[in-house]
C-alpha cells in the first residue's frame, strides 16, 4: 500500500524455466491502483488497472525489430485476412488498412 504522494520501485524478477533463446518472449505485468479508505463525501474516487506488455529479448536476434513488421506474410480471403510472423520479434498492429480503408 502506498500513501498519498508517496512512490515505491517494482523490480521484476523471471523465476521459471529458461527463455528461449531465438525468439521475444511476452509477459504481461497487470496492476491495479485502488483508493484506500472509505470516501468521504462531494469526493470522486477513481481506481485504475493497467495491463503492460513486458518483452524478453535476447542478445544475438536476426533483423531489426523496428522492421519486423514489413516481413509479416498476409494472406487474403474472402472471409478476411490471416497473417503470419516469420520473425523472433512480436509485432503489435495498432492501424491496419487494405486498400486505403481501414476494416470495418
Amino acid at each position: 500500500m502506498l500513501s498519498a504522494r508517496q512512490e515505491n520501485t517494482l523490480r521484476v524478477v523471471y523465476t521459471g524455466e529458461p527463455l528461449p533463446a531465438d525468439r521475444e518472449s511476452l509477459f504481461t505485468l497487470s496492476i491495479a491502483a485502488i483508493p484506500s479508505g472509505k470516501p468521504e463525501a462531494n469526493r470522486v474516487q477513481m481506481a485504475f488497472r493497467s495491463a503492460l506488455k513486458l518483452l524478453y529479448r535476447p542478445d544475438g536476434l536476426a533483423g531489426e525489430p523496428q522492421q519486423a513488421y514489413r516481413h509479416l506474410v498476409w494472406n487474403l480471403t474472402p472471409d478476411g485476412a490471416t497473417v503470419r510472423n516469420p520473425t523472433p520479434y512480436y509485432v503489435t498492429l495498432f492501424l491496419l488498412r487494405a486498400n486505403g480503408r481501414a476494416p470495418e
